[in-house]
């Protein structure tokens, strides 16, 4: 009975060792494509910002802000600029 047991506990930690590698490993991946997505966000502000800034079409522009950046005020001065 102890052999069973010992082969059966012996098994619960292996396969729960292989899952936390998993788990480690999507991690690790969804940073890295998350990261991939920063610097497709971050060139795609650098390339279309400017005109962004300047069309006379105020909801595409408030729209396109919304989606790749964050300005935080505070006592009417801009304290941070975030780039998503």
């Amino acid at each position: 009975m102890s052999t069973h047991f010992g082969f059966s506990c012996n098994y619960w930690f292996a396969a729960q060792r292989i899952a936390d590698h998993d788990v480690a490993i999507a991690r690790h991946a969804a940073a890295n494509t998350q990261r991939g997505n920063r610097r497709q966000r971050l060139a795609e502000i650098a390339a279309h910002g400017q005109a962004m800034l300047t069309t006379p079409d105020t909801a595409a522009a408030n729209a396109w802000l919304r989606r790749y950046v964050r300005i935080y005020i505070e006592h009417n001065s801009i304290i941070e600029v975030r780039f998503l």
